[in-house]
């Protein structure tokens, strides 16, 4: 900028430099230039002084191993990666060998494994027709991903049930119904067979026909002796023979079993839900964690409570999941409001989650939450009142490499020595 001003005005730049650069860095000049005066040197000589001083060209081995060293990071755009090895190759001297260094280090360093097969089956492959033929394949990949984003699943996918006992009980009562013999020659029309699934019958007790056409309409009841019903739709109370007394049943919760998952190389900590099918997240823990705010993919997913209500989720993202060197890509939805980031059972089975070391978590919490609960209960120096103790949180510190000692148990004091044997 400051060449330009000097070329636009015809102004000597020598002099208006040393006017204006400040006390300060005069004076560094001055001692740069001792012992000749700066006002003596030309324009170029006072810059080529203030550049090595200020800013030394890095060194070249250093700049190389930088360059050589750059791979495309995770959601990094082909241009963006080329952008900044070009920026990376500016010190390192290459010279000629420029383009194909450049070429060399696009290719070796892409991370979709497809595009670089492509390239690799080019001959005479130049810098431009790599990063064009890779701009291109990035582009219609990520066009395909939100083409099958937008067809989404329809609604009633979240509701799909697996048949029960109770459906082949209920076909099987058909087919017996069918078997058996009418009282009455007339068949029913599809109206009626309609409407008398909505009633009960009061003599048989069934709701697949009308108390006209049931069989039992002269039946007697062995429970109240009366003629007209079964014992089954009789509605006579009993005699009472056992009571059932309600008791009080104290209410309590345990903890969250949570799990820490590599999201995007961050560590999120996600409580793990097997009653949901999905994995769910808010909007707000999603901005917190995924600081580059991807954009959400549209999903016509619908939600639904253990009460009922209906959540519709404001989109989808296809996070990558890394668990165990392997790379995941399941989808996380994400929710206008709720609490916790919810692991449910789709990622559950995609990342293949280790049982066995959640069981240990939760066993070893639960025992040392046991164990001080106890010595609070047991000791008086933990107990309300004088001496107490408040707005104050005690540390230990521990070494990290700390082994714990083995020590015997101490003897039993006299005064409490029959308590113990008693117990």
């Amino acid at each position: 900028m400051l060449d330009a001003y000097f070329i636009a005005n015809s102004t000597p730049s020598a002099a208006i430099l040393l006017a204006s650069i400040g006390a300060k860095p005069y004076a560094t000049l001055r001692s740069l230039a001792s012992p000749e005066l700066p006002i003596t040197k030309s324009y170029e000589e006072l810059w080529k002084l203030l550049i090595n001083h200020y800013s030394p060209l890095p060194l070249e081995i250093m700049e190389r191993l930088k360059f050589h060293n750059r791979i495309q990071e995770d959601n990094e755009t082909i241009n963006k990666f080329i952008t900044a090895i070009k920026a990376l190759s500016e010190h390192c001297n290459f010279g000629p060998a420029l383009q194909e260094s450049l070429r060399d280090r696009f290719v070796c360093s892409l991370k979709d494994v497809n595009i670089q097969k492509r390239l690799l089956q080019e001959a005479n492959l130049t810098l431009s027709t790599a990063i064009n033929i890779a701009t291109a394949m990035e582009t219609a990949k990520r066009d395909a991903e939100q083409i099958q984003s937008n067809q989404a699943q329809s609604p009633h996918r979240m509701q799909t049930k697996k048949s029960t006992g109770k459906a082949k009980l209920r076909m099987n009562d058909n087919l017996y119904r069918r078997n058996q013999k009418k009282p009455y020659n007339s068949s029913p029309s599809k109206q009626e067979d309609e409407r008398d699934t909505r009633t009960m019958c009061l003599s048989g007790g069934k709701s697949n026909h009308t108390r006209a056409r049931c069989f039992f309409r002269s039946a007697t009841c062995f429970k109240c002796g009366k003629q007209g019903h079964i014992e089954k739709a009789c509605k006579r109370e009993g005699k009472v023979h056992n009571v059932l007394e309600d008791t009080e049943e104290e209410i309590f919760s345990t903890n969250k079993i949570c799990k820490k998952i590599n999201i995007d190389r961050i560590n999120t900590e996600m409580e793990i839900d097997t009653g949901s099918g999905l994995s769910l997240m808010t909007v707000e823990d999603y901005k917190k964690i995924f600081k580059r705010n991807p954009k959400l993919a549209y999903t016509n997913v619908r939600l639904r409570t253990y009460t009922g209500e209906e959540i519709l989720p404001l989109g989808k993202a296809n996070v990558i999941v890394y668990n165990h060197h392997e790379t995941k890509k399941p989808p996380l939805y994400i929710l206008s409001k709720g609490s916790n980031p919810i692991l449910g059972r789709e990622w559950i089975r995609s990342l293949k989650i280790n049982w066995s070391d959640i069981n240990q978590l939760i066993s070893s919490e639960s025992c040392i939450q046991e164990n001080i609960n106890c010595l609070i209960k047991e000791f008086e120096v933990f107990s309300e009142g004088i001496g107490t103790v408040r707005n104050m949180q005690a540390t230990i510190a521990i070494k990290d490499d700390a082994k714990p000692k083995f020590c015997n148990a101490r003897p039993v004091p006299y005064a409490i020595k029959a308590k113990v044997e008693r117990s």
